[in-house]
């Protein structure tokens, strides 16, 4: 098939990594939000996200952005993943910048967080740290580029 393969190959391979990184995030994120206390998830009395939660989003993010490399580079070999970390870190910083000239949707949000309150009310109230954003086009770029690698030498094209 030569290059036409090549041409629905590569993006069909960005587009199902990208995929599957974003279902390992939200699974992930969801079930240590509801499996964990909230005096787990932050520092008390405060809607800071606590050392616990902070490692877990760092190594979330790290298993998340392997398999989209790895998945990526299966399917479209190692030129796909490569543009999949190029991807994912661009669009990080993207919503990095977002974040940080956006303002912030803090109607309804008790003093502290409550037992009883949804994942979605815990990630719109939860005051991240500023780093952390700009961290995950880090973490993104360079663990998509480690399962790339990994896949890559598995494969012996391209």
């Amino acid at each position: 098939m030569g290059c036409l393969g090549t041409c629905f190959r590569v993006p069909i391979a960005i587009i199902v990594g990208y995929i599957a990184m974003m279902l390992i995030v939200m699974v992930a994120f969801t079930v240590a939000f509801l499996a964990l206390p909230r005096e787990s998830v932050y520092v008390p009395q405060s809607w800071e996200p606590s050392t616990l939660w902070l490692a877990l989003d760092i190594g979330i993010c790290l298993v998340a952005g392997f398999t989209g490399g790895v998945v990526t580079t299966m399917i479209g070999r190692k030129r796909a993943g490569i543009l999949l970390a190029f991807i994912v870190m661009i669009g990080a910083l993207g919503v990095a910048w977002s974040v940080k000239s956006a303002p912030r949707d803090l109607e309804g949000r008790p003093e502290f967080p409550t037992a009883d309150m949804s994942f979605m009310d815990g990630g719109k109230w939860t005051d991240m740290p500023e780093w952390m954003p700009w961290a995950h086009g880090g973490i993104g770029f360079f663990s998509v580029l480690m399962g790339t690698s990994f896949a890559g030498r598995r494969s012996k094209h391209d």
